[in-house]
């Protein structure tokens, strides 16, 4: 087994894979700095690996400056010289346009390039969406309303099939106990909430999951920068989601510091991933109003208005599916912009 000492001093004579294995080394001890010293000595000397690790954090600011635009110009120069990880996040941050311009049809080049050098799941996601006419992707869709106040619509066929199970392939190996919103703002496990669930932060993304994201924005009409982190929800038979608002009620002076910090939370997307199941609805109670949504269909409903002002009629629950199993797309977003690392 390669010692701590023998991978320093490994990283010392200029191996750039032992300054990789020491940065990690350095971040299990909280030495984020440090970490960064190393990758920044590999990169400098060309080691790619070192390139792609420190451009990720630099997008992400995990342990290093928030510097999106030297993220985005030490993964694309990574991704040139065939660094396959390098390439794919170099692919979703010309479709978001996070640290250089939004460039589609560059994201889609990006995810050729890092198939081709054996990224599995851009392969896969290739396979997934293949190279959809965004003209049609991002045609305005068709609206059920369901309720003109408060506002709450469905939209039949949102997402194709194939992009719904290739996002439940994305999340099966990633659940773990949903979470709530406490009184100091710390995620928590509560029996009000049973079901599971995973998040995708940016560097988590693919160009499905940003296409996704984007067909939102253009359907309900609001930026994209304001969607906070994108969760898939599992839900196996009898667990539940209890009556809640999507909102944050700033009951609590750590729930108010939440909202003015970050804005209020107005509205929520979610997608139907899956169909055979029994039960599972959407309850709206005060509405007498419940929504089941084939595979593919979208339900959106506004929570609060763009001031902030939250409407409590929109309480609502995730009832528990009485057989098979029931997967969703959720989305919330704010009334301004948000960070997704």
């Amino acid at each position: 087994m390669t010692t701590a000492a023998e991978i320093l001093q490994r990283a010392q004579a200029g191996d750039g894979d032992a300054a990789v294995m020491l940065s990690r080394l350095l971040d299990r001890e909280g030495r984020y700095g440090e970490a960064v010293q190393w990758l920044e000595r590999a990169a400098s000397g060309g080691h790619l690996l070192a390139q792609t690790v420190l451009g990720a954090r630099f997008i992400s600011a995990r342990g290093a400056p928030h510097d999106p635009v030297r993220g985005a110009a030490l993964l694309a120069e990574a991704a040139d010289k065939g660094q396959r990880d390098a390439a794919a996040y170099s692919a979703v941050l010309a479709a978001t346009g996070i640290g250089r311009d939004q460039d589609w049809d560059e994201a889609f080049r990006r995810t050729k390039q890092a198939s081709k050098l054996g990224h599995q799941r851009s392969k896969a996601a290739l396979a997934a969406i293949g190279e959809p006419d965004l003209k049609a992707w991002f045609a305005p869709a068709e609206r059920d309303v369901r309720s003109a106040s408060p506002e709450i619509w469905v939209v039949p066929k949102f997402l194709p099939r194939r992009v719904c199970d290739w996002i439940i392939a994305q999340s099966k190996d990633f659940l773990r106990p949903a979470q709530v919103y406490n009184a100091d703002r710390a995620g928590a496990v509560d029996e009000s909430r049973t079901n599971s669930g995973t998040g995708f932060s940016l560097l988590d993304l693919d160009v499905v999951f940003v296409l996704a994201r984007a067909k939102m924005a253009q359907t309900i009409g609001r930026p994209v920068e304001t969607f906070e982190t994108t969760n898939v929800l599992h839900y196996s038979v009898g667990q539940k989601f209890s009556p809640h608002f999507d909102f944050v009620d700033p009951v609590t002076p750590e729930l108010a510091a939440d909202v003015a910090a970050k804005g209020q939370r107005v509205g929520t997307f979610l997608v139907y991933l899956n169909d055979g199941y029994g039960g599972g609805e959407t309850d709206f109670p005060l509405l007498k109003l419940q929504v089941k949504g084939r595979k593919g269909d979208g339900l959106f409903f506004r929570s609060a208005d763009e001031a902030g002002a939250p409407d409590r009629r929109t309480y609502h629950a995730g009832l528990p599916p009485t057989s098979g199993e029931k997967w969703i797309l959720s989305q919330w977003m704010r009334n301004r912009p948000q960070t997704m690392f």
